[in-house]
């Protein structure tokens, strides 16, 4: 599988405290920071690969 070099590394950081039977977790969202290119490139790139799963499994 080709794997895509993060062009830009920054993130936004997102931090909830939930509680799980009683204990708190820290819940930790990290999301890339894209410019509109690279987030059409993306998009692009996850279409493709879910047109080609979707494809594999769909009966003949």
């Amino acid at each position: 599988m080709e794997q895509t070099i993060n062009e830009n590394p920054r993130f936004t950081v997102e931090t909830k405290t939930i509680f799980l039977n009683g204990h708190p977790a820290t819940l930790t969202s990290r999301t890339p920071i894209l410019t509109p290119e690279q987030r059409e490139k993306r998009r692009r790139e996850i279409e493709s690969r879910l047109y080609d799963v979707c494809r594999k499994y769909q009966p003949a």
